[in-house]
């Protein structure tokens, strides 16, 4: 994993900061939310029909290519959680893209921590002394 996946993984370990926007992925890779661009002024929950302004946590969903508030998120989460959730196929869909995003950012978790300790046990005793 290089820099700039660290990078990544790093800020989306810090998501309590507002207007930060989850889930936006491009080329099979998640974009850190420092990076997204959103179009500027205020946009409307495909869940709720809330208005999400530009400094509100929102969270992007690829299969509807729209925003959902956290009002909206937690909807979902809660339908999911009360099994209720096969009862809306869109958030069932949503949850599902989500799901698989989680999955996958851990699995780069997990493959960065497996690479790190594989380095520093190659590199454990490279200071060893040599004996003449």
């Amino acid at each position: 994993m290089n820099i700039n996946e660290q990078k990544w993984i790093d800020s989306m370990t810090d998501k309590a900061e507002k207007g930060f926007s989850y889930y936006v992925w491009e080329n099979r890779m998640p974009v850190s939310p420092n990076d997204v661009i959103r179009v500027s002024g205020n946009h409307e929950c495909f869940v709720t029909g809330d208005t999400i302004k530009p400094q509100d946590d929102a969270h992007w969903t690829d299969e509807f290519d729209a925003w959902v508030s956290i009002r909206g998120y937690q909807m979902i989460q809660n339908a999911q959680s009360t099994g209720e959730l096969s009862n809306n196929r869109e958030w069932e869909l949503m949850f599902a893209e989500w799901y698989a995003k989680d999955e996958s950012i851990a699995g780069l978790e997990e493959a960065w921590h497996s690479e790190r300790m594989a380095k520093s046990a190659d590199d454990a005793g490279c200071f060893d002394a040599i004996d003449d």
